[in-house]
């Protein structure tokens, strides 16, 4: 998991060497400046970009975990269905 949320702040580079991850920080700060334009005055400012920043970077960490791990959740969901189709009567035709 931890390698999961490393990857906000961590990216590769074409070398395979890590370096810090300049563009999400980059887009995460200008789509968050950018959606003040939206808002009305009384609701843009420093806080509300900050905001916006933090919920930008947390969202961006668990989506990368849930990438991570969906096909263990998934074949957990299906492993459990397994037995009670095992147990079933076979269908007579």
């Amino acid at each position: 998991m931890g390698y999961s949320l490393s990857r906000v702040f961590v990216t590769r580079t074409d070398s395979s060497r890590t370096r810090f991850g300049w563009s999400e920080l980059l887009a995460a700060a200008a789509s968050s400046s950018l959606s003040n334009a939206y808002y009305p005055e009384s609701q843009r400012g420093k806080s509300a970009t900050l905001i916006n920043f933090g919920l930008s970077y947390l969202s961006e960490a668990g989506a990368n975990v849930v990438k991570e791990f969906s096909p263990d959740i998934s074949r957990e969901f299906r492993r459990k269905k397994l037995p009670e189709l095992a147990m079933a009567p076979p269908e007579s035709g």
